[in-house]
């Protein structure tokens, strides 16, 4: 039998030809899963940051839900504010404005067009503008005024209304009242 010697790691070894030829075989079976366990590695780096990104994702995006959770004071912001821009277009295009079913873009879009027609501007930039210099032209809305020209006043108690419409009725109705 035929002994030579090789050097593996620095360490000279007296081996035969069959043996070398397992040990080769052996050091290159043993690099390629080197190779696959640093690419292995590399994969969870890659995952774990992933991992750790999604999270954060997850905590950002769970808050963003938190915050848009309409609360009551959220609401009534949001109704105040609608209910003002609705006031504000009915000013500017007359009480019989109709806002149902548009968004604040659209009541300006449907306010500027009733009051200008073929006249109003296309951006929306435009239009907010054409709508405040409309609503700037039109006098302030005055309650107190308008029930005086409607002949009403506005309560909140319908019992109040119920006998100031019998004291009416009484007052311009006398001889109906005596025949009760």
């Amino acid at each position: 039998m035929a002994v030579k010697t090789i050097t593996h790691d620095g360490v000279p070894i007296e081996v035969t030809d069959a043996a070398e030829a397992v040990i080769k075989k052996l050091i290159t079976a043993r690099d390629s899963l080197k190779d696959e366990l640093d690419t292995a590695n590399r994969e969870v780096g890659t995952l774990t940051a992933d991992k750790a990104r999604l999270e954060g994702e997850t905590v950002a995006l769970q808050a963003a839900v938190a915050d848009a959770k309409i609360t009551p004071d959220k609401l009534e912001k949001l109704v105040d504010e609608r209910a003002a821009l609705v006031s504000d277009a009915k000013r500017v295009a007359g009480d019989t404005f109709d806002a149902k079913g548009l968004d604040e873009a659209g009541i300006r879009k449907a306010a500027v067009t009733a009051k200008l027609g073929d006249k109003t501007p296309t951006s929306d930039a435009a239009i907010e503008g054409a709508f405040a210099v409309l609503l700037a032209g039109v006098a302030d809305a005055d309650p107190l005024r308008d029930a005086i020209a409607d002949h009403k006043t506005p309560t909140a108690d319908k019992a109040v209304d119920e006998a100031r419409a019998a004291m009416l009725d009484r007052l311009f109705n006398p001889l109906k009242a005596d025949a009760k």
